[in-house]
């Protein structure tokens, strides 16, 4: 028979939840050192462990880590099954949660160590501080900016300008891009902002001897 799978949680009633909380209080007052059990919320045939072990009868189930390196697994209820984590289920059971806050925290920073002592539940916010103010973390080390290179020079256009009676020279200097249709220009030294194309430098050439010779002529 196929499963049916739920993308949303299963809905429990209020006053088992409220069950649960005031079960696992006198548990964990009593001894927290010993293994105590407790029916995973809305999935009763499962229980969860203050260890963080989970069973279905005497079978137990063996969870899988996932790629963020939280121990996952999954259970059913009705024909239905839900994929969670096994952190996620001890806290439900085991941690009161009047707050109505969201997430998790493993408070030694080991994702697999699902024991209750090491749970607490949390806002985003306080997620990510702990992570930095306790467990140190930096966060994603920065990728090093890559080194600037001179790009490689391809050509060098001279003009020598006598309209005016003196000589007036114009150094063009064209250095590779990554397009082959577009170069990195510099006029004496002092480079233009962008990549420009063929038709703009043959313009810059001709506002730079408006009187002179032809494009075809320049390209010789």
């Amino acid at each position: 028979m196929t499963e049916k799978v739920s993308a949303t949680p299963l809905n429990c009633s209020k006053t088992a939840e409220i069950f649960r909380t005031n079960e696992a209080l006198n548990l964990m007052t009593a001894n927290p050192q010993i293994e105590q059990w407790l029916p995973v919320q809305c999935a009763t045939d499962y229980e969860v462990s203050n260890h963080g072990r989970i069973r279905r009868g005497e079978r137990m189930l063996a969870g899988y880590k996932l790629r963020n390196g939280y121990v996952g697994c999954s259970v059913s209820q009705n024909g239905y099954r839900r994929s969670t984590t096994i952190h996620a289920l001890v806290a439900e059971a085991f941690i009161p949660n009047p707050e109505g806050k969201p997430e998790v925290n493993h408070k030694n920073g080991v994702k697999d160590d699902n024991r209750v002592e090491n749970l607490e539940w949390c806002t985003h916010s306080e997620n990510i501080r702990h992570s930095y103010d306790v467990l140190g973390n930096k966060g994603r080390p920065k990728k090093p900016k890559p080194v600037s290179t001179i790009p490689d020079l391809r050509r060098r256009i001279i003009v020598e300008d006598y309209d005016s009676g003196e000589l007036v020279r114009t150094v063009y200097e064209l250095y590779a891009t990554t397009r082959i249709d577009c170069y990195r220009v510099a006029i004496d030294g002092k480079a233009q902002p962008g990549r420009i194309g063929w038709s703009r430098i043959l313009g810059l050439l001709r506002e730079a001897m408006p009187r002179k010779c032809s494009p075809r002529w320049i390209g010789e």
